[in-house]
C-alpha cells in the first residue's frame, strides 16, 4: 500500500478508531490535525479541552487558511510524496482538495458517516478530550462549531465511506474491507 489516506468524519464518529486500525493494517505512521493543535496549546500551557481544541483550530485557520493547515501537518510531520500514511482529522473539503492537488492519485479521502444520535451514544458520559459529555445539550454545543460544521461537505469528495451507526466489530470489518492499494 503505498496511499496517503486522509480520514474525515463528524466529531465522535469514529476516525482515530479507523486511523488505528488502518495504520495498524498497513504498518504506517498516523498524523493528526488533532494531536497537531493539541500540541499547540500545550507548548502555550493550555488545556487541550475539546472547546479549546475547536477554537485554537479555527484560529489557525483563520490566520494561515486551509492551505495553510494542511501545509502545517505536512511540514510538522516531514510528511511527502514518499511516505505512506494515514491523515486523521480533515475537518474541510478546501484541505483534502490540497492533498490531492499535492499527492495526486495517492491521496485518498474516507469519510466516516456516523448519525448524530449514533454518535451521541457513543461518547455520552465518557471522557472525551477532557470533557464529559452528559446531555445532548452539551453534544451540540461542539457538534454546532463552526469547525464540525463544514464536514459533511467532506463526504461529496471522498473516495470511500463507511458508516458507524451498528457496532464497533461491525464497523472494524467494513474497514478493513477497503481496498486502499
Amino acid at each position: 500500500m503505498n496511499k496517503i489516506i486522509g480520514i474525515t468524519g463528524a466529531f465522535a464518529s469514529g476516525k482515530s478508531l479507523a486511523a488505528d486500525t488502518l495504520a495498524s493494517k498497513y504498518n504506517v505512521p498516523i498524523f493528526s490535525f488533532g494531536k497537531m493543535i493539541e500540541n499547540i496549546l500545550i507548548s502555550e500551557g493550555l488545556t487541550p479541552t475539546r472547546q479549546n481544541l475547536q477554537k485554537r483550530g479555527y484560529e489557525t485557520i483563520e490566520a494561515i487558511g486551509y492551505d495553510g493547515i494542511a501545509a502545517m501537518l505536512l511540514k510538522t510531520n516531514d510528511i511527502d510524496v514518499h511516505k505512506p500514511c494515514v491523515i486523521e482529522g480533515i475537518r474541510h473539503i478546501a484541505v483534502s482538495d490540497y492533498y490531492r492537488t499535492k499527492f495526486q492519485d495517492q491521496f485518498v479521502l474516507l469519510f466516516i458517516d456516523s448519525s448524530k444520535q449514533s454518535r451521541f451514544d457513543r461518547i455520552q458520559g465518557i471522557e472525551y478530550k477532557k470533557v464529559i459529555i452528559n446531555s445532548r445539550e452539551e453534544f451540540d454545543l461542539i457538534d454546532g462549531h463552526e469547525i464540525e460544521a463544514q464536514i459533511d461537505n467532506s463526504k461529496t469528495s471522498a473516495d470511500f465511506i463507511v458508516e458507524n451507526n451498528s457496532s464497533k466489530e461491525i464497523f472494524l470489518s467494513k474497514v478493513l474491507e477497503l481496498n486502499l492499494s
